[in-house]
């Protein structure tokens, strides 16, 4: 069953993207994160990165942006440029545990089991921490 499910995962992250989002964005940051949106879901990994740069021109320290740019390299098999993509993100909000499990990822997919392990730790003490103070 497992490899029905590999083939299965590999053929939808292959399908066409679809037509693109009809939202026109303006010039700033939130707007061109927002435009992106559309991209990423279709898997439009390469024309959600240019969006995530146009927002990063308007706003450099913009967490989500960076975040958000890492997972899209990270869906074209770029780990080491998401990696260089989530510190960015990480020196923005430090806390963020999901941007240290994405990082993690990252790691792994690059045969780096120990940078990985680190950073699921760091994700998990900030996960557990995050919900103690809700």
């Amino acid at each position: 069953m497992g490899g029905t499910v590999d083939k299965w995962f590999r053929k939808f992250l292959k399908r066409p993207t679809q037509a693109k989002p009809s939202y026109i964005p303006g010039n700033n940051a939130r707007d061109w994160n927002n435009y992106e949106t559309g991209f990423s879901s279709q898997r439009n990994y390469k024309e959600a990165i240019r969006c995530y740069d146009k927002a990063l021109e308007f706003d450099p320290g913009d967490f989500s942006a960076w975040h958000n740019k890492g997972m899209a390299l990270s869906g074209l098999g770029h780990y080491q440029d998401a990696i260089g993509c989530f510190d960015k993100a990480l020196a923005i909000t430090p806390e963020a545990w999901n941007t240290w499990e994405q990082k993690g990822l990252s790691y792994e997919r690059l045969g780096r089991q120990a940078e990985a392990d680190a950073c699921r730790k760091k994700a998990l003490r900030m996960e557990v921490k995050s919900h103690l103070n809700d």
